[in-house]
């Protein structure tokens, strides 16, 4: 028989700790905020960057805002973002 579940990512806490130091070095870009979502717009990002969230997994995740009559087309979830700057941290 099969359950639904919650099933608990355990980490070590060597890994805790490594991702704690982690984030405090994430360059982070200041989100938007619209209808109580934060973003962050790829176009934003330095050109550098750019190009290494195109190229990456991470793109699959953009997501369009209308605000203002306006679509913006390049957007990211913030903590999608940080997410992005993270595994750009750990692959360095």
């Amino acid at each position: 028989m099969i359950t639904e579940g919650i099933v608990a990512n355990i980490m070590t806490e060597d890994d805790y700790w490594k991702t704690i130091n982690n984030k405090k070095k994430v360059k982070k870009l200041t989100p938007e905020v619209f209808g109580g979502i934060e973003f962050v717009r790829v176009c934003s990002l330095p050109e550098s960057e750019k190009k290494k969230f195109w190229r990456s997994p991470m793109s699959k995740k953009v997501i369009m805002i209308l605000r203002d009559k306006e679509i913006l087309s390049d957007c990211i979830y913030y903590k999608d973002y940080c997410d992005f700057e993270l595994s750009n941290l750990e692959s360095n």
